[in-house]
């Protein structure tokens, strides 16, 4: 059960002197300069409004910094962002108040002028940096401003950090230190008595014994310090008392005094209009009812108060504890439901309590929930308590810094865990662990410490009020002392009711988790034993296994042997068969490089023989009578078919001319050198179409390849994209990784097309001039390509054309 009590424990900072709000609004609208006098009215007016309407105080709060910014007065900007922040507190914004804060301090600290305010400022980020759960840093900010109020002699607000400081060393479960600091500032108190301040410090002081255990001293400390209020008028402090007593009554199991006490601070907080203290009271008394659906209904409607008060953290606080709600009527879904919303809420206000607290709820979830509600929520079961563990890491973080309280939990939740998968000796140290740490935040020997100081100080205190009863008249000690026998006597009484009910409580949780950790021991000391006999059993059944086996090796040896023999024998003959057939196939390839010698040289010789008589049938052709339109239309027509054979005779002798030259592995041609001459070769044809050539390469780009044979593919690759490029249009070259590309816009590779490149001669297609090819080029190129580290790769990009990727 989560109560959220501690949101009123925190020192009362920037208390200010009541004002008539409707006389000094009307003041101020009269009021005709924009001076430090209308910043402080408008101060005065967002410290009255901050509790109960924070929309008005945010809309003095934004005039007075305004106006402070005009002025240039940097204390005034200072406490007006010291007034943002305690706005974005009451709204459960922390971040938020987080930063304002800082930017106050800022401001403050300047020229060191403003010592007590600034002080003021560091004790509030102390408040907010306990709130968010970040203990360490608070202890920090509070001891800052401890020692500035300590340079000025200011003792009401040194016992005001004291406060802060007691709640810190409560949080880190240190309750020695916390009430040696609250003996300390009662010592203050004496110096310059407030009763504002001696109700705080009696306040942390029954926090303290409520920590440990002890709720007869707690609840005659929270008595106390209502009287106090009462006497004083300090119904902001009653709020609080009421909270208190009533938690106490709720931890003894006495959910009737408890609710009775707070429905008290509930009406009370009504009545001030402070919405965030009736939000937050609504929650605590949703949580003291016995029945958890009345639980349930309470919390919707503490969770509308919450609304209304616009704090985000309390609106945390509600779904955490629908959460658990939910999950004691066995309502998983619903309760995971609200589980995902308190995350939401707690990424936004960044509270360690509550991020330890949420992921406490989660673990607890994913233990108890069924497979099917866990499949549900997306998780596979096996691996509930796996993502348990992974939240109780969280809240074992060191970052995070989880309270004592919510430790002590993932402990016990920790235990839990490994009691379910039978990890008897691993549960074991968990709730051993559990137990110390429960037990060492009241434990019997800082008690009876607690106790002794106590008794000291109080004895300490005789003298002085013995002098101040001399100077009271004899009627009213009389009065007084047969009214203190009459409480003396109601209190006695309800100090042995209490005694005797925290006696049965103590013992039975005592009882209850001693018992649980002898169950744990004996189950861990049990799986040990079983371990033991399985591992001794386990020895046996090895000794009659290894005898076993070594019979079985003998035989099992005597087999390999003769296997290896045999393997062995039929190794030697397929060595000599594999000896054979290399000899053979080698004579084979001989037969064959000699043949292909033969037939390239005789190709070359055919070329060179056929190109002679084709040179002079074109000069015959060319002193033939062209006048004749016949002999002039045949004339062009053998010339055509003349330069065809032409062209393949040189692409012949050009592939021999390859084909004779060495494969070098560690040739390298000069891409961009290559290109240029190609270019140049081709620069009839690129005129003749008005085509543009935009060269992208820089001269840098080598590829693995002899220069030669890259001249031959690229002069059959570029004089394509030429021929079956249209008229006026461009050709790029350009670099993509480690290769180049080259992209026409002509017409395109078909589907038929693109299967049979390189693999075979094609028919020629005209080129967009009526340009004749022979089909024998790209073939030739992927002969050339073989054995190559260079590839090539043809592509039909989405703005038509082609685009061929030349690439290692």
């Amino acid at each position: 059960m989560l109560f959220v009590v501690c949101v009123f424990c925190l020192p009362q900072l920037f208390s200010q002197a009541k004002v008539n709000v409707d006389s000094l609004t009307a003041v101020l609208a009269q009021y005709p300069k924009d001076d430090t006098v209308k910043v402080d009215m408008l101060i005065k007016l967002v410290m009255a409004y901050r509790r109960k309407n924070t929309d008005k105080a945010v809309a003095y709060v934004e005039e007075a910094l305004k106006i402070s910014e005009q002025l240039q007065n940097e204390y005034w900007i200072g406490i007006s962002y010291t007034m943002k922040s305690t706005i974005s507190f009451v709204k459960g914004d922390l971040s938020e108040a987080q930063i304002y804060c800082e930017k106050a301090i800022s401001f403050l600290e300047k020229g060191n002028k403003y010592p007590n305010d600034l002080a003021d400022a560091i004790m509030f980020l102390g408040s907010i940096a306990i709130t968010m759960g970040e203990t360490s840093a608070a202890l920090k900010h509070y001891e800052t401003a401890l020692a500035t109020f300590e340079k000025t002699n200011n003792i009401p607000k040194q016992i005001s950090t004291i406060g802060g400081l007691v709640f810190c060393y409560r949080q880190l479960g240190n309750n020695q230190k916390a009430l040696e600091l609250c003996l300390e500032g009662l010592k203050k108190n004496e110096i310059a008595p407030k009763n504002e301040n001696l109700g705080l410090l009696y306040t942390q002081i029954a926090g303290v014994y409520k920590d440990m255990g002890n709720y007869v001293l707690s609840l005659d400390y929270r008595l106390k310090t209502m009287d106090l209020m009462k006497n004083t008028g300090n119904r902001q402090g009653l709020i609080i008392e009421y909270n208190g007593i009533a938690d106490i009554y709720s931890d003894l199991k006495d959910n009737d005094e408890a609710r009775f006490y707070f429905q008290k601070a509930l009406d009370l907080a009504r009545d001030l209009k402070d919405k965030r203290s009736t939000a937050a009271t609504a929650i605590n008394l949703s949580l003291a009812y016995d029945d958890t659906h009345k639980q349930i209904e309470e919390l919707n409607k503490a969770l509308v108060y919450c609304n209304e008060a616009n704090n985000k953290s309390l609106q945390g606080y509600v779904f955490q504890n629908l959460c658990s709600c939910h999950m004691k009527i066995d309502d998983y879904r619903t309760a995971y439901h609200y589980l995902q919303k308190a995350f939401e809420i707690e990424k936004e206000v960044q509270d360690k309590n509550n991020f330890a607290t949420i992921n406490l709820n989660a673990a607890d979830l994913f233990i108890k929930c069924s497979d099917e509600d866990l499949r549900n929520f997306g998780i596979e079961p096996n691996t509930r308590y796996e993502k348990a563990r992974e939240f109780l890491e969280k809240v074992f973080s060191k970052d995070n810094g989880a309270p004592m309280k919510q430790s002590v939990s993932a402990w016990r939740n920790l235990s839990i865990i490994h009691e379910k998968q039978q990890n008897y000796a691993l549960a074991y140290e968990a709730f051993h662990k559990y137990v110390t740490l429960k037990d060492s935040t009241a434990g019997d020997d800082i008690r009876k410490q607690i106790t002794r100081k106590e008794i000291q100080y109080e004895f300490n205190k005789k003298e002085t009020e013995f002098k101040y009863q001399q100077g009271r008249t004899a009627d009213l000690l009389e009065q007084e002392r047969l009214l203190t026998v009459q409480q003396s006597q109601t209190l006695l009484l309800n100090d042995q009711t209490l005694a005797l009910r925290e006696k049965d409580l103590v013992l039975s949780n005592r009882e209850r988790d001693l018992t649980h950790l002898a169950f744990l021991k004996e189950q861990a000391e049990k799986q040990e034993k079983v371990q033991m006999l399985s591992l001794a059993e386990e020895r046996e059944k090895g000794k009659e296994l290894d005898l076993s086996l070594k019979n079985l090796a003998l035989s099992v040896q005597k087999r390999q042997n003769l296997f290896l023999n045999v393997i062995a024998i039929l190794l030697l003959l397929g060595l000599g068969a594999i000896s054979y057939f290399y000899i053979l196939v080698t004579k084979q390839k001989k037969l064959i490089t000699q043949q292909n010698q033969i037939n390239e040289h005789t190709i070359a010789i055919l070329s060179h023989d056929i190109k002679a008589p084709l040179i002079g049938v074109k000069v015959m052709l060319k002193k033939l009578n062209t006048d004749d339109p016949f002999v002039a239309q045949a004339s062009k027509s053998l010339e055509a078919q003349i330069n065809s054979v032409n062209s393949v005779l040189n692409t012949l002798l050009s592939m021999k001319k390859l084909s004779m030259g060495k494969n070098d592995k560690d040739a390298s041609a000069h891409v961009n050198a290559i290109i240029q001459n190609v270019l140049q070769v081709l620069s009839m044809d690129i005129q003749s179409k008005n085509l543009t050539i935009k060269n992208e390469l820089t001269s840098d780009i080598f590829l693995p390849i002899a220069p030669e044979k890259l001249q031959f593919i690229l002069h059959n690759l570029l004089s394509n994209a030429v021929k079956y490029s249209f008229m006026n249009q461009s050709i790029r070259i350009f670099q993509k990784g480690k290769g180049i590309c080259i992209q026409d816009f002509g017409v395109g590779l078909s589907p038929e097309q693109s299967s049979k490149l390189m693999r075979e001669v094609t028919t020629p297609q005209e080129g967009t001039n009526r340009e004749k090819g022979n089909g024998m080029g790209l073939f030739l190129v992927g002969n050339a390509l073989q054995n190559e580290s260079v590839k090539l790769v043809f592509e039909s990009p989405e703005t038509d054309g082609t685009l061929v990727r030349l690439m290692i």
